[in-house]
């Protein structure tokens, strides 16, 4: 495994934030921060044992005339087989993930155009885990098998779409008002993926809690 460099960009606007890959950008000091995404070459065998591999990065700095070190060590889960990747996901935070994204292309793209990609991504999501599922069910056409941890992504997207910032009915005819449709607008971009769909869709995040 070798890092590879995340590129931070100089300046703010979302033209910025999309081409740094960086979803919650407003909140990253760019003096202060830096990123590295790890990648893996599938021709390089990797050995691991236990199911895990252990990522340790080394901070020197200096505080006056003294210099210090940190040394920060973070266990990485590694699967090799998809059914247990897919067992491992934790929904909420894969949605607002997306809904993140959905925000930052409200700036370029209409938001019908926003809401229906929501709900192709859903729709790409469960087809592509039918390959995940027994022999058996892989072939039953007139029906569609979730696994535990996707059961209820059909109704994750259908509330996210229907989020009065990502809703494309007329302004008069949203919930809430046009600055606190853009003060939620605002919260999607910023909140921590793991509090987004808690905070925004606490129904539905009590709901997943009780299946898990």
């Amino acid at each position: 495994m070798s890092p590879r460099p995340v590129v931070q960009p100089s300046g703010g606007g979302d033209e910025a934030a999309a081409a740094s890959g960086v979803i919650a950008l407003p909140m990253v000091d760019r003096h202060l921060s830096f990123a590295l995404e790890l990648s893996h070459d599938p021709k390089v065998p990797l050995y691991v044992r236990g199911g895990c591999v252990f990522l340790q990065s080394v901070l020197l700095f200096s505080v006056g005339n003294e210099r210090r070190i940190r040394v920060l060590t973070r266990p990485l889960q590694v699967v090799e087989h998809l059914p247990r990747l897919a067992q491992s996901i934790h929904l909420p935070t894969c949605l607002s993930l997306q809904t993140k994204q959905a925000a930052a292309a409200l700036a370029k793209q209409p938001a019908k155009a926003v809401a229906d990609k929501l709900q192709a991504d859903a729709v790409a999501a469960l087809s592509a885990q039918r390959e995940l599922l027994p022999p058996p069910f892989q072939k039953v056409a007139d029906a569609m098998f979730l696994t535990q941890t996707l059961a209820l992504l059909p109704l994750f997207t259908l509330a996210l779409a229907r989020l009065p910032s990502l809703n494309p009915l007329p302004p008069q005819s949203l919930s809430l008002s046009p600055d606190a449709a853009a003060a939620q607008l605002l919260a999607l971009r910023l909140l921590p993926p793991h509090l987004a769909s808690r905070i925004l869709l606490p129904r539905v995040h009590a709901l997943h809690l009780r299946t898990e």
